[in-house]
C-alpha cells in the first residue's frame, strides 16, 4: 500500500524546513482541487443554475491562468466567480423587468470584480489584427 502524499503546511519561526505536515486525506475537500464549488464545505449539491455557473467560471478563470493557479489565486478566483454570478443575476432580473438594478451595489460589485481580476493576474489580451505591408498593399490595389 502506497504512503499518502504529504503537504507542507508551515515553517518554524527561525526559517527551518517545513515541520508540520498533513496528508491529502486530511485536507478539506475544498482545498484538494477536485471540487471548485466547495460543496462539502457549504452543503451545496451544485444542481442550481448559479452553482453550475459558479463552477464553470472558476474552471474557466483557472484555465485562463494556465490551469495551475496557486491557492491564493484559487481563493480570489472563487470570490470573482461569486461576484460574476451575482452581477449576472442582477443584470438578468433588470433586463427581464422583474426588478430595478441596484445601481450603487452593482457598481461596487463591478469595481470589486475588476480589482480581483487584476489581483489574480487575468489580463485581457488584445488580438493584433494589423495586416502586414504586403496584405495592405494588395487590399489597396484591389480597390
Amino acid at each position: 500500500m502506497a504512503r499518502p502524499k504529504k503537504e507542507h503546511v508551515g515553517k518554524d519561526a527561525d526559517t527551518q524546513p517545513f515541520t508540520s505536515y498533513r496528508t491529502l486525506s486530511e485536507r478539506a475537500r475544498t482545498s484538494d482541487g477536485n471540487d471548485p464549488l466547495g460543496g462539502a464545505m457549504f452543503g451545496i449539491d451544485g444542481r442550481r443554475f448559479e452553482a453550475r455557473r459558479f463552477r464553470e467560471l472558476v474552471l474557466d478563470y483557472a484555465h485562463h491562468l494556465g490551469g495551475a493557479p496557486t491557492p491564493p489565486q484559487v481563493a480570489l478566483l472563487r470570490r470573482c466567480a461569486v461576484l460574476t454570478v451575482w452581477l449576472e443575476d442582477q443584470e438578468r432580473a433588470y433586463l427581464d423587468g422583474t426588478k430595478d438594478l441596484p445601481l450603487e451595489l452593482y457598481t461596487r460589485g463591478v469595481r470589486a470584480m475588476s480589482d480581483l481580476v487584476r489581483q489574480i493576474g487575468i489580463n485581457p489580451t488584445v488580438k493584433d489584427i494589423t495586416p502586414d505591408l504586403d496584405q495592405y498593399l494588395k487590399a489597396v490595389s484591389n480597390d
